[in-house]
């Protein structure tokens, strides 16, 4: 089932996500944020459909804007914790299903590490970086309810999408 998304100025969007306990209580949401995140984008976390627990899904696909990139299908990322960064950053473009048609820079670490259980309950500790490190960081962000709009050194780089597109 396709979710709704939640959209800024709900109150779930700004709180700090709970972690899971029991993966089998969530195995259902799981399919319908796989099913949401292929027919909106790709990536989604939890607290964008209603729920305040620490699980997201991200997949890094070739993109117009990012040709070269390899699609590694979709991650499940459960009760994430970063370990380690980067302190070069790199500032791009973000946009959000929860705040749509607009998109703004954003400052990103360049390289991200992270432990995490998979939906199989399995203990993960990978290494992100370039594009997939900056979609890791927004959906992280969401489970510490905060927007990327938050993230931004100045906000003058905000325009709708259709001006972005425009101005590419």
């Amino acid at each position: 089932m396709v979710l709704d998304i939640h959209q800024i100025g709900d109150p779930i969007l700004t709180q700090k996500a709970l972690p899971i306990k029991n993966i089998e209580d969530y195995w259902s949401l799981i399919a319908d944020m796989r099913e949401t995140l292929i027919s909106q984008w790709v990536w989604l976390a939890a607290p964008q459909v209603g729920k305040s627990i620490q699980l997201f899904i991200i997949r890094q696909k070739p993109t117009s804007n990012y040709p070269s990139l390899q699609d590694t299908g979709p991650q499940v990322i459960i009760n994430p914790l970063i370990h380690s960064h980067s302190n070069e950053k790199e500032e791009d473009r973000e946009w959000c299903l929860s705040i749509p048609d607009i998109r703004g820079k954003v400052p990103r670490r360049t390289r991200v590490e992270a432990t995490y259980q998979d939906e199989s309950w399995q203990s993960i500790h990978k290494r992100f970086d370039g594009f997939e490190a900056r979609i890791f960081q927004h959906e992280y962000d969401h489970l510490q309810g905060i927007f990327f709009l938050e993230q931004m050194n100045w906000f003058a780089s905000l325009c709708t999408t259709d001006r972005y597109k425009k101005n590419k």
